[in-house]
Parts: structure tokens; C-alpha cells; sequence
């Protein structure tokens, strides 16, 4: 449907003149208008001293914006539709691919046809530039000139907790430069605060390669919402890539990835035993409070606990992503994995829970391939009967205990109260007749049930 008040705009002189009082000499109007409507009126538009200033296309069809891009753009609309929009299942990306071409072909308004355009004054002022004038003035703060950059916008998802995210190109080029993210609510700032500050340690350190992760460049802030700016990283998605086996070469570099940074950033930071078991205890407190599981299950936890107070040494302490799941990774075109999304980043992380959570995701997606949607069987196949990934689990966690200087007593509690953390995060997304249905309180419950065979798979090496 066409926008009201640029209908009222267009159909009453007296309602246009008074916008054009009202508005500022760099102010605007963004209204939404076909080309259609846009040419069998542009010359009254003009009349009452206004130009279009910009002109985007926007998706989806209806409701709220979710991404705009510049009309007449295929260069960037194809970016979107290759990088942005839809997925990694299989019709996703065959709609991917075809809007992708459809865009290079110059018929994109087939494809998306709603549109937008941005009204300002007739004056110099109308020469807006594509990238918001906010993010050039921290960009400049910082030593970086966003002039002359085109720029796309996508803010996907329907919650605060989502992040709109600017893609800047610069002339007439087909990849992103720069990728700057944006908070929608204060609440959420301090994300974007924690993934800055997480890799320019591991920059400053040196942990990993640094072609492995985003190139941090400035961190500033806007009416009250934190502004993360980032080079642009230019690869595949990792679940695209993988021959989904136990032998894949760009898994097994995703987890010597993961092992060399436990073993380079282990040697820093150690935690006494009984201090580690009372952050853990405080976990399980309020896991307890929301999940309230049977006393048999509860005291097994305490049991882990107690293995890792009673522990003389000291825990060596790694620098954990913290999200490490294989939808957050990519692969780049010499097959070398590059890590993203570092909101979850922690100095003084656990040991091994990045590659529990990693080989976990990434048996699921083996099973996802073949067909077979049952997490929790895939769990007992892949990891609590011999299999290839059961015989991979034991040899990582040997290398990876060995590296950092873990004794193998506390691979087990480590292994349990990683899943009770994931339980305590899933939980706020889940009403609360769900609880017990959540993904990882029910591989928790699965692992306490099953304790023998986890410390058969743990051992087996």
C-alpha cells in the first residue's frame, strides 16, 4: 500500500508547504513509492521544493523494513542476495542463487519490488551522502573517511537483542569494505562493547592467526547505541564447505583453530579449584531455580562439583569465543576457517567448552545431511557409541588437556556443567511450559543418564 502521508503530501499544497517549513535544511522525509506513483508525480513533488535525495529498494514485500539497499544498485543487490537474505538449506540457497542472478540481470524489481525514497529540500544539503552522516563523524573521530561509500542497510530479526548492520562498499566495487553494527536497544550495547573488546585482545595477543577473524577498526556510540565497525570478511559459509565427515580437512582446521588458541592464551591466566567450583555452584543455584530437576540429577552436578574443589592445582583459564557453533564460522577460499560473531568473547573462559560446543554443532549438522533430525539420537549415535566422532572427541580433548595443562579428572565436570550453561542461556529464549523441552537441558539430562558412556567416550583414547 502507497505510504499516507506522502499521499496527503501529494494531494494537498497546503500540508507540502507546511512540511517544507517545518523540516531542517539537512532534514528529510522517507516515504515509501513505486516508481510508478514516483514518476506521475515527481514534477508536483519538485514544485513544492523538494527533490528525491535517495531512492532504495527494500524487503520484505510488506511490514517492517528488515534491508535497503540502493535502487539501481545490481551490484550491491546481488551482495545482499548472496550474503544477506535467506540461508543455508537447500531451497535457500536455490532462492539465493536465482534472486542473486535475476538482480545481475537488471530485473530485480520482479524480484523486490517494494521501494522507497528519501524527500529533501532543494538545496545543497539534498546531496545526502549514502552513508549516515553519524557513522562518517565516528569514522573520522577514528581515522577512517567513509565519504564517497555506498551503503546497504540490513536490520533482520524482530527483537531489540537483533542488530542493524551497514555494509559499506566503495565505488563501483562488488564486496563489502567495512561492516559496521549498530545496537537497537542500550539494553544490548554491552554485545557489541564485549565483541570489540575481544578482538583487539586477540590482536594485541596474537593468539591466532589474524586473517582468522575480523579486523576490529573503531568503537563509538550513537544516540545512546554502540557502533562496532569491522573490515569486511569476504568468504563462504562453513557448513557450505564441509563434506559433513568426521575426516573433513576444514573441520579439522576449525579445531586445531580451537586448540591452538586455548594452548596460546592458557598460560596467562590460572583460577584456584575451589574458585572455579564456586562460580560453577553459583550456576547450578540458578539453573536449579529454573529448571528444577529431580534431586538424583542435582546431586550427580554436585558430585562434578565437588571433583573440581577438591582438584590441589590450580585451572588454567583459556581465551573463549564463547559461541563457537559451526554457523559461526566461514571459510575462506585457501580452506582456512575465519571465526565471527565475538559478542560471547571471555578472557578467563572455561578449557574445552569452545570445542564442545563446536564438535557438538557440528555432529548435528553430519546427521542434518543425512537426513536425520532427531538431536538427542544423533547425540547417542555420534558420541555415545563408537563412531569416528566419538574416536575424534577423545583425541581432541587429549591434545587439547595436554596443551593447556588440564588433568583429565576434570574433563567430565567440564563437559557436564558446559551443556548447564548452554541450558541457562537457551532458557531465556523459551516460555516457561517449555523448559524441560529445551535443546540442551534435555542433552544435559541425556549425558547425566548416560554418565557411563560419556566416560567411556572421554577415556577412549
Amino acid at each position: 500500500s502507497e505510504d499516507k502521508f506522502l499521499q496527503k503530501f501529494i494531494d494537498s499544497e497546503v500540508f507540502a508547504a507546511e512540511c517544507y517549513r517545518v523540516l531542517a535544511m539537512s532534514g528529510v522525509f522517507y516515504c515509501e513509492m513505486g516508481q510508478q506513483l514516483w514518476r506521475a508525480n515527481r514534477a508536483q513533488i519538485r514544485k513544492a521544493g523538494f527533490v528525491r535525495s535517495a531512492s532504495y529498494w527494500v524487503t520484505p514485500f510488506s511490514g517492517e523494513l528488515r534491508t535497503a539497499f540502493p535502487a539501481g544498485d545490481s551490484k550491491m543487490a546481488a551482495y545482499l542476495f548472496k550474503n544477506v537474505l535467506f540461508g543455508q538449506s537447500t531451497k535457500k540457497k536455490m532462492l539465493s542463487r536465482s534472486a542473486e542472478l535475476l538482480s545481475r540481470m537488471s530485473v530485480r524489481p520482479k524480484v523486490a519490488p517494494r521501494r522507497s525514497i528519501v524527500l529533501a529540500k532543494a538545496n545543497e544539503a539534498a546531496e545526502q551522502q549514502q552513508v549516515p552522516r553519524y557513522l562518517i563523524d565516528l569514522a573520522a573521530q577514528n581515522g577512517i573517511d567513509f565519504n564517497g561509500l555506498r551503503c546497504g542497510l540490513s536490520a533482520r530479526g524482530k527483537f531489540n537483542a537483533n542488530k542493524s548492520i551497514f555494509y559499506l562498499f566503495e565505488p563501483d566495487a562488488e564486496q563489502a569494505k567495512y561492516v559496521v553494527k549498530m545496537t537497537r536497544a542500550p539494553e544490548f550495547n554491552f554485545r557489541l562493547e564485549n565483541e570489540y573488546r575481544s578482538l583487539v585482545h586477540i590482536r594485541e595477543k596474537n593468539y591466532v592467526d589474524e586473517k582468522t577473524y575480523p579486523a576490529p577498526l573503531f568503537l563509538g556510540k550513537h544516540a545512546g547505541l554502540v557502533v562496532s565497525a569491522q573490515k569486511a570478511v569476504h568468504a563462504q559459509p562453513f557448513r557450505s564447505r564441509t563434506s559433513a565427515t568426521a575426516d573433513c580437512p576444514i573441520a579439522k582446521d576449525a579445531i586445531d583453530w580451537i586448540v591452538q588458541l586455548g594452548a596460546a592464551s592458557a598460560g596467562e591466566r590460572t583460577a584456584a579449584s575451589h574458585e572455579v567450583a564456586e562460580t560453577l555452584e553459583n550456576l547450578l543455584r540458578q539453573f536449579q531455580d529454573i529448571y528444577k530437576l529431580p534431586e538424583n540429577e542435582i546431586a550427580f552436578l554436585q558430585q562434578q562439583l565437588d571433583t573440581i574443589r577438591s582438584h590441589r592445582q590450580p585451572l588454567p583459564l583459556v581465551f573463549q569465543h564463547g559461541d563457537l557453533g559451526s554457523w559461526n564460522i566461514l571459510v575462506g577460499d585457501d580452506d582456512k576457517v575465519i571465526v565471527l560473531d565475538w559478542e560471547a568473547g571471555e578472557t578467563g573462559g572455561m578449557p574445552l567448552w569452545d570445542f564442545f560446543y563446536f564438535i557438538r554443532s557440528y555432529a548435528m549438522w553430519m546427521c542434518l545431511v543425512k537426513g536425520q533430525r532427531d538431536s538427542l539420537q544423533n547425540f547417542r549415535n555420534m558420541f555415545l557409541q563408537p563412531s569416528e566422532i566419538s574416536t575424534l572427541f577423545a583425541e581432541t580433548v587429549a591434545s587439547y588437556s595436554a596443551s593447556v595443562g588440564l588433568d583429565a579428572a576434570l574433563v567430565a565436570p567440564l563437559f557436564y556443567f558446559c551443556w548447564l550453561h548452554r541450558s541457562l542461556k537457551e532458557a531465556m529464549r523459551l516460555k516457561k511450559d517449555e523448559l524441560l523441552s529445551g535443546h540442551y537441558v534435555s542433552l544435559l539430562r541425556l549425558c547425566i543418564s548416560e554418565q557411563e558412556a560419556i566416560r567411556t567416550m572421554i577415556n577412549k583414547q
